[in-house]
C-alpha cells in the first residue's frame, strides 16, 4: 500500500513537471523543455515563441501585426531563424537567417509560476541593428546567470538591416520608420500580456541591453509611446551605442538597393511594389554585396539606426529627450576601454554610431565642434584619452542616468575598470557567455560577483549595499579586481570626468563662439603644421580696418586652457559693450563696427553685430 502511494505521488509530480513545460498563452500552447544549472536548480526553457505574424509577403516593411492563434501545441524546444543580417562581414555570423524571425526565447526558474511570479529581464542584443540575433547566446550561461537565480529572462528578436530600415524616401507614408524599434515594443506588449503563462511578473519588468541593445533600453525607456503602452520598472544599460541617425543614410542605401534590384522608377509606389516581389535571400545578397564592396574600401555601407520621429521618438533633440525622464530606476555603465582598440587608438575617427557627439548637447555647429575636438586631440592640446566612439558611450550613460536622477529616481552608474580585458564587449563574457577569453584569477573572481550585481538590481532595486546611487558629484562604482595591488570595487566621484567636462561644460560655450564667428562670415581652418588655427581674415568693403567706434567681442577657440578665464572674458565683453555704447554713442562721422579677436590676437572687422552675440555667455 505504501509503495503504491509513493508511486502515485511520483506520477503526480512527473505530471505536474510535464504540465509546466507547456505554456498556455492566449494565442495557443507551446511546449518547452527542462534544463538544470550546475548546482541542480531546475530551469524551464521555451524557444521560438511567435509574438507577431511573420513580416513576409504583404507584411514586409509593415508595422508588426498580432500573431495568429494556433491549434494544438507548438514546439518550443528549438530556436527559430535569426533575423536577416550580414554574416560575411560579422565576427558573429548567424547559421540560419530568414525574414520570418519575430520570435522570442524564455529562460525561467523552475519554481516561477502564476502563483509565484518572478521578475522579468527583457534583453535586447547588440550589433548596431545589422548583426547578431536573439539566438546566438550561450544557453548554459543564460541558465547559470539568470534563470537559475530566480528571474525570467526574455530575448526577443527584431528586424535588422534592410528588413528594418529600408525606405523609399516617403517620410514614413509607405514604409513606417523605425520598424525594428516597433518590433521591440510589440514584443514588450506580448510579454505584458502573456508573462504569467511562463511564470513572469509583468509588474516587475526590467529592460536590459548591451551596445545597440543598451541604446534600445534607453530609447524605449524614454519613448512616450512605450510609456503609454507598457509599464517598465527598471533599465539596465551597458555600453550603449546611442544615436539618432540622418535619414539620408538609409535613403542612399535603399536607393542603391533599388537600383541593383532593377526596381528604379519615378513613382515610389511602383518602386516599392517591385521590391516587395523580390525574395528575401535576393535582397540580402544585394545588401551583402554593397557592404562587402564598401567594407573593403573602409567606408562601410551598413543601414543606419534610429530616426528621431514620432510616434516612438517625437523629440527635436537629445537635450529635449533627456528632459522627459521615465519614472524608472537605472543601472548604467561602460568599460574603461570601450572602442579605444589598439589598432585605432592613434587615429581620431568619426563616430562609428553615425553621429557627432555635439548632438548630445544640442550644439548648433555639430560638425565644426567635432572637428575642433578632433584637431585638439590629435595635436595634443587637450587632455582627452578616449576616442570619440568611446566618448559617445560615456555621454549616453551619463545623460540617461543624470536625467533619471534629476527626475527623482535612482541611478546606479558603474565603470568596468579591470586592467585586463576591458574593451567594448569584454564584460559580456561574464554575463552572456559570448566574446569569451581565457580568464586570469582576478577575472575569474569578477565572474563570480559581476552577474550578481545585475541580478540584485533586478530583484531588489539596488546592485549592492556598498553601491551608492548617483549624486551631484557624479558618483559611480568602479569595478576592478587585482589581488596583487589590493585593488577592489569601490565608490568614486566624477564618472568619466574628462569626457563629461569637455562635452557638457566646455563644448556648449565653444559652440556659441563658433556661431558668432560664422555669423561674422569667418571660417575656422586648422593648421596641421603649427597645430593651431590659421588667422581669421575678413576684410571690410574698403580693404582697410576701422580703428574708431569699435565694439570688441573676444572669441577663444584655440586651446582648452583658456576656459578657466571665461568669467573674466564675460566681464570684459560686457564692459566693452557698455563702454562702446556710452563713449561712442555720439559719433556720427563713422559707422559703428564690431571686432572679433582671431586666435593670434588680431581683430576682424564685422559690419553687423551677430544676433547671437548677446547670448554668448
Amino acid at each position: 500500500m505504501i509503495i503504491r502511494c509513493i508511486t502515485a505521488l511520483c506520477l503526480v509530480g512527473i505530471s505536474l513537471a510535464q504540465d509546466d513545460l507547456i505554456a498556455k498563452t492566449s494565442k495557443g500552447s507551446i511546449q518547452g523543455y527542462e534544463s538544470a544549472s550546475f548546482d541542480g536548480t531546475r530551469v524551464r526553457i521555451f524557444k521560438a515563441i511567435p509574438f507577431a505574424r511573420p513580416p513576409v509577403g504583404d507584411l514586409r516593411w509593415k508595422l508588426p501585426v498580432e500573431a495568429q492563434k494556433w491549434e494544438g501545441v507548438k514546439d518550443g524546444r528549438k530556436y527559430a531563424a535569426a533575423c536577416m543580417s550580414n554574416s560575411t562581414t560579422s565576427s558573429s555570423p548567424q547559421n540560419w537567417v530568414d525574414e520570418d524571425c519575430l520570435y522570442m526565447n524564455v529562460f525561467v526558474h523552475g519554481e516561477c509560476s502564476e502563483a509565484k511570479k518572478c521578475p522579468i529581464i527583457v534583453y535586447f542584443h547588440g550589433g548596431g541593428m545589422n548583426y547578431d540575433s536573439a539566438t546566438y547566446f550561450n544557453d548554459t550561461a543564460l541558465v547559470e546567470t539568470y534563470a537559475s537565480k530566480g528571474v525570467m529572462l526574455v530575448i526577443p528578436a527584431f528586424r535588422l538591416g534592410f528588413t528594418g530600415q529600408f525606405t523609399v524616401g516617403d517620410d514614413g507614408e509607405l514604409i513606417p520608420s523605425n520598424l525594428n524599434m516597433h518590433d521591440a515594443l510589440f514584443g514588450l506588449k506580448f510579454i505584458r500580456d502573456e508573462a504569467a503563462a511562463f511564470g513572469g511578473d509583468k509588474d516587475d519588468l526590467t529592460l536590459m541591453g548591451h551596445s545597440f541593445g543598451g541604446a534600445m533600453s534607453i530609447l524605449l525607456g524614454f519613448s512616450p509611446l512605450r510609456k503609454m503602452q507598457v509599464p517598465v520598472q527598471k533599465l539596465i544599460v551597458m555600453s550603449p551605442g546611442l544615436s539618432f541617425d540622418d535619414p539620408e543614410l538609409n535613403l542612399r542605401l535603399s536607393t542603391e538597393m533599388i537600383k541593383r534590384a532593377g526596381c528604379t522608377h519615378a513613382f515610389k509606389k511602383v518602386m516599392l511594389d517591385c521590391m516587395m516581389k523580390k525574395s528575401g535571400p535576393e535582397l540580402l545578397a544585394i545588401q551583402r554585396t554593397m557592404e562587402e564592396e564598401d567594407h573593403a574600401a573602409g567606408d562601410g555601407a551598413l543601414f543606419g539606426g534610429i530616426l528621431m520621429r514620432g510616434p516612438l521618438f517625437p523629440f527635436k533633440s537629445f537635450p529635449e529627450m533627456f528632459t522627459k525622464a521615465p519614472k524608472v530606476d537605472i543601472m548604467a555603465g561602460s568599460t574603461i576601454g570601450e572602442m579605444d582598440f589598439p589598432e585605432t587608438n592613434t587615429t581620431v575617427t568619426r563616430n562609428s554610431f553615425g553621429m557627432y557627439n555635439g548632438k548630445f548637447v544640442g550644439a548648433r555647429n555639430v560638425e565644426e565642434l567635432d572637428n575642433l575636438y578632433y584637431n585638439l586631440t590629435t595635436s595634443g592640446k587637450n587632455n582627452q584619452t578616449h576616442l570619440p566612439e568611446s566618448q559617445a558611450i560615456y555621454l549616453a550613460v551619463y545623460l540617461a542616468s543624470r536625467s533619471i536622477m534629476q527626475g527623482g529616481n535612482k541611478a546606479y552608474v558603474y565603470s568596468f575598470d579591470q586592467p585586463t580585458h576591458h574593451m567594448h564587449t569584454d564584460d559580456l563574457s561574464h554575463l552572456m557567455g559570448i566574446h569569451l577569453f581565457e580568464k586570469d584569477e582576478n577575472e575569474k573572481e569578477i565572474s563570480q560577483f559581476y552577474p550578481q550585481l545585475f541580478l540584485n538590481f533586478t530583484k531588489y532595486g539596488t546592485p549592492s549595499p556598498r553601491w551608492k546611487s548617483m549624486n551631484l558629484k557624479d558618483r559611480y562604482y568602479s569595478i576592478a579586481v587585482d589581488h596583487e595591488t589590493k585593488r577592489y570595487p569601490e565608490m568614486r566621484d566624477f564618472y568619466q570626468q574628462e569626457t563629461i567636462d569637455f562635452w557638457l561644460r566646455k563644448a556648449p560655450k565653444i559652440d556659441k563662439m563658433i556661431t558668432v564667428t560664422r555669423a561674422a562670415g569667418a571660417n575656422l581652418e586648422w593648421d596641421k603644421t603649427k597645430g593651431g588655427f590659421r588667422d581669421l581674415v575678413l576684410e571690410d568693403g574698403e580693404g582697410e580696418r576701422q580703428k574708431q567706434n569699435e565694439t570688441l567681442i573676444p572669441v577663444l577657440l584655440v586651446h582648452t586652457s583658456y576656459f578657466p578665464s571665461f568669467l573674466l572674458i564675460s566681464a570684459v565683453f560686457l564692459l566693452g559693450v557698455a563702454l562702446g555704447r556710452y563713449l561712442l554713442a555720439d559719433s556720427t562721422s563713422r559707422e559703428e563696427r564690431m571686432w572679433i579677436l582671431g586666435p593670434d590676437g588680431r581683430g576682424i572687422p564685422v559690419d553687423k553685430v551677430p544676433a547671437y552675440a548677446e547670448q554668448m555667455f
